[in-house]
């Protein structure tokens, strides 16, 4: 009776450590905004306008990428303003960054500053797109950087490249703006960038470094 008490015991720890493992893997660090208002509010004008009622976190972040992969123009050049939030996102951005504070659950970080005019404008070279991305990754929790190396093109020739790395439950995965971006917008290439392994086959393809 004490032996089957005790490896009930234990088993019901076992499960309990376990299913504890599993939510940590799925949290999501704290939102990571700028500190610039201009800037916090228009990258929460842009979640708000992809975004659907009952999407995760996970869901939005594909839906920024999409949206990035299908609006940002490359370009060496600025260019006007275009993403101005309205008077509403304004009063839901101030809304939204109040509970975060009350909760906690918001930091901050300049680390991406070069690159607050290119969210705005949504123009801006590889380097660009994927700081205006790692932007919207941090608002929405998830850490996230860029990687440099070389874009390899399909007739073998290659080219300077950045492009993003996101952590996503604990594990760097990588995803490439302008690449999606250089080419006709089906869903299949947009997908194609979006959240690869480093050693996938269709990611090493076209990736060095």
């Amino acid at each position: 009776m004490k032996n089957s008490l005790i490896k009930h015991l234990l088993f019901s720890m076992f499960l309990a450590i376990l299913c504890l493992s599993f939510f940590r893997a799925d949290v999501q660090a704290k939102a990571i905004y700028t500190g610039s208002t201009k800037i916090d509010c228009a990258a929460e004008a842009i979640i708000s306008r992809v975004s659907k009622e009952g999407m995760t976190d996970h869901q939005k972040l594909k839906a920024c990428y999409d949206y990035l992969v299908k609006n940002m123009r490359y370009s060496h050049k600025d260019g006007k303003v275009k993403i101005k939030p309205s008077k509403k996102e304004k009063e839901a951005y101030k809304a939204v960054l109040a509970a975060l504070k009350e909760k906690d659950e918001v930091t901050y970080s300049k680390k991406f500053k070069g690159d607050w005019r290119n969210l705005l404008t949504m123009r801006g070279t590889c380097k660009d797109m994927s700081g205006v991305m790692c932007i919207l990754a941090n608002h929405l929790g998830f850490h996230a950087g860029y990687k440099t190396g070389r874009y390899v093109r399909n007739n073998g020739s290659s080219v300077e490249h950045w492009w993003n790395w996101i952590k996503v439950e604990g594990k760097k995965l990588y995803c490439d703006v302008q690449a999606a971006n250089d080419g006709k917008h089906t869903q299949k290439r947009i997908n194609k960038y979006y959240l690869q392994s480093a050693d996938s086959r269709g990611w090493r393809k076209h990736h060095r470094g």
